[in-house]
């Protein structure tokens, strides 16, 4: 699968992957202030922001997402930040994809397997009627 994805700067590659109630938006501030050093690509993930929602959602799935969309983008290997989840899929993807990583930026967590703890925000999101939403307020 082909990601949604936008690119500013120039220099080496640096690839960015949100985390889990997050998208490329919540990076353009960031990258903006490095763009003078680095190409920055900021990706939405699988079921994230403008990227393909599928039923399908695993870090194997993510990871061959963004094999794809480096591919389709020209980029040979980059230095790869994740934040969260996106720090994980970049773990699994350093792991997978060795000969496109340069460097790997984990930020804010650790791994190892979580309790699930979300559950009560996945639970209200769904709960909401769209239909009767017009603003994120």
């Amino acid at each position: 699968m082909i990601l949604f994805s936008k690119t500013i700067g120039t220099g080496q590659d640096l690839v960015i992957l949100h985390g889990l109630f997050g998208s490329s938006d919540n990076w353009q501030s960031f990258a903006r202030s490095i763009s003078e050093q680095f190409k920055v690509t900021m990706i939405d993930l699988r079921n994230h922001g403008r990227s393909l929602h599928t039923e399908a959602f695993s870090y194997a799935l993510m990871s061959e997402d963004l094999e794809d969309t480096m591919k389709s983008l020209g980029i040979e290997s980059c230095i790869l930040l994740g934040h969260s989840m996106g720090g994980k899929t970049a773990a699994y993807f350093a792991l997978h994809y060795p000969q496109r990583v340069r460097s790997l930026w984990i930020i804010d967590i650790t791994m190892r397997v979580y309790a699930p703890h979300h559950q009560i925000y996945f639970d209200a999101m769904l709960s909401l009627d769209l239909q009767k939403t017009s603003s994120r307020n």
